[in-house]
């Protein structure tokens, strides 16, 4: 939960740092700015939400919430490494 709220805090101090705030990126997508926060904080996952913020940072999505996007190759490396460690035990190698 403390690393949503950081993640959260850090994507809003960055969107206010370039001129814009979740309120403004919530009119611009005509929702709440309640949907903008829950987004960055991972209480709701909604790819329209995340591409706006993304823009305004000049960042991929993927590279933001990289959990959120499976073809991202970091989170791609991550899952393999995951089942790597799940075989190794099913099969009893230390």
């Amino acid at each position: 939960m403390q690393k949503e709220v950081a993640l959260r805090e850090n994507l809003k101090y960055r969107i206010r740092l370039l001129g814009h705030s979740f309120s403004s990126i919530a009119a611009e997508l005509k929702i709440s700015t309640g949907a903008v926060s829950n987004c960055c904080s991972g209480v709701i996952k909604s790819k329209r939400i995340q591409s706006a913020i993304a823009a305004k940072l000049g960042e991929d999505p993927a590279a933001i919430w990289p959990s959120r996007y499976s073809d991202h190759p970091d989170q791609s490396q991550n899952e393999n490494q995951q089942k790597e460690v799940q075989n190794d035990k099913v099969s009893g190698v230390p």
